[in-house]
Order: structure tokens, then C-alpha cells, then sequence
């Protein structure tokens, strides 16, 4: 499915002086994906380290020396890194002790070498025992698919293009059609996957299947990384829709005297 970040991926790429790059995003947004398919269609050779679960990777980081960490990159998975004809993706970053901090080392002592890492914002935002490389790396956010993206997804360019173009005169005959792809899209919530089911099988059960597993897959990374506060966490998680529901739009907080009351405004 075609993500509009890759323009921004290219333009990262050809950039003289580029910075490794972080590519930050909640679970499931497609992070992963968007950086396979660029690697694999712009460069000559996409070197893929997953850092989640793999004992290479927990290992690969025990020192900051990046020339070390290339070489053994190189010797385990028999490729040959080479600056602008290679890019080196480090996959769930946040799950090995240094990883973040090692990319101010690849900026200063392997600045030619395209790096691109893909983080849970969860996990990088608490990471407390290593520092950020504050002005060292380029940063993007990855969010869900918008509507255009849904538009493309679902093989419509050219009602995204009269969209776009803002021809209200071919966009008033087609308003039904626009009301039933929108509710399509806000059903799906612009996940990649669940957006891949909707338009596969146009299931909805099997849609909600997957929306459930993300569902999951979220309290899990708050139990992960928010120990101390994880019950409290979860009571916020638990009662947003309903805090949302409400008129004023403002997520409030509280319990009893012990906790403090947090307000949130959202856009209405």
C-alpha cells in the first residue's frame, strides 16, 4: 500500500549531509513496511536487522564502536555494506540497550552510511538509561493511514485526484459514494492491516479481529514499559472512549483525593 512518508524518505535519502534517521510511530502504523519497500526500491542493498528477540542483535551494541558494529553486521549476515549503495535498518530499536545512543556514533564516525531505525514511541520516549541524540538524527512520525492513503489503497486515484483538485461540481455526483468510502475508512481507523482485510474480504468481524489483536498488542507495551504506573495507565486506556463521548471533549482523570485530576482537551 502506497504510504505518503516516502517522499519524505526519498527526500532523506538524497539529502548531502543526512543524519541516520528515526522513524518513530505507534504499533502496527507500518513502520516496518514502509522502510522494507523503500530500502528494496532505492538502494542496491537493504540490510534488515530486527532488534526484538534476537540474541545477534542484544549482543551488537555492548560498545559504541560503529566500525565493529558494521563489520559484524557484514560477517553474520554475508552482505558487504557500502555507503550510498546500502541502507542499514535497525527494526524495534528501542529493545536493545545502546541502540539509540549508537547512532551519534554513526553520524560522526559513519556519516556517508544511510541508517534508518524504526521505534515503538512508547518505548524510545521512556527509554531512561540512555540518552537522545539530541541534534544528531533526523526524526519522522508514521501515523495511520489517512483518507487519501485509504483512497490509493483502494485503487482510486482519480476520485482522490478530483478531491484534491476540489471539482465540487464532479464531487456533488458522486457523494454517496464519498460518505460510504469515508465510513469505510473511520471503520477500519486507517490501520495498514486492518485496512488490508477491510478491502481483501470486506469482512467486518474479521476487520474487528485485527483490531482487537492491535488493541492488545498496546496494553502489552504499556505493562512493558510503565511498570511503577501500569494500573493507573490502564484505568486512563480503559476510559477514554467513554471520556471522549462526552460533549466538552476533554479527557478527565481522577480518583478520589490520591490522584491529581488530568485534563486533556482533544479537537472536536
Amino acid at each position: 500500500m502506497k504510504r505518503l512518508i516516502y517522499n519524505k524518505l526519498i527526500e532523506w535519502k538524497n539529502r548531502k549531509e543526512h543524519k541516520p534517521l528515526i522513524l518513530l510511530g505507534a504499533r502496527q502504523v507500518g513502520k516496518t513496511y514502509i522502510l522494507k519497500e523503500f530500502g528494496k526500491n532505492e538502494f542496491k542493498n537493504l540490510v534488515y536487522v530486527n532488534c526484538h528477540g534476537e540474541d545477534f542483535a542484544k549482543s551488537l551494541f555492548r560498545d559504541l564502536s560503529v566500525q565493529r558494529i558494521v563489520t559484524e553486521i557484514e560477517r553474520y549476515y554475508e552482505t558487504k555494506i557500502v555507503p550510498g549503495e546500502t541502507v542499514l535498518v535497525f527494526d524495534e530499536i528501542q529493545e536493545v540497550h545502546n541502540g539509540i545512543a549508537s547512532l551519534k556514533y554513526f553520524n560522526e564516525d559513519f556519516p556517508s552510511l544511510h541508517v534508518a531505525v524504526a521505534g515503538s514511541l512508547l518505548g524510545i520516549s521512556l527509554r531512561e538509561d540512555e540518552s537522545y541524540p539530541v541534534g544528531k538524527v533526523t526524526t519522522m512520525r508514521m501515523f495511520p493511514m489517512t483518507f487519501a492513503e485509504y483512497l490509493l489503497a483502494c485503487e482510486r486515484p482519480k476520485l482522490l485526484e478530483t478531491l484534491q483538485n476540489l471539482e465540487w461540481d464532479s464531487l456533488s455526483v458522486m457523494d454517496d459514494l464519498l460518505v460510504e468510502l469515508l465510513r469505510q475508512y473511520y471503520f477500519t481507523g486507517g490501520m495498514p492491516e486492518a485496512v488490508k482485510k477491510y478491502i481483501e474480504t470486506q469482512d467486518v468481524e474479521l476487520v474487528r479481529e485485527v483490531q482487537y489483536e492491535i488493541l492488545d498488542a498496546y496494553e502489552r507495551d504499556i505493562a512493558k514499559h510503565t511498570k511503577p504506573q501500569v494500573a493507573r495507565i490502564h484505568q486512563v486506556w480503559e476510559s477514554i472512549p467513554a471520556q471522549l463521548a462526552r460533549e466538552n471533549k476533554k479527557f478527565i482523570f481522577g480518583k478520589g483525593d490520591a490522584l491529581p485530576i488530568l485534563r486533556l482537551p482533544f479537537s472536536g
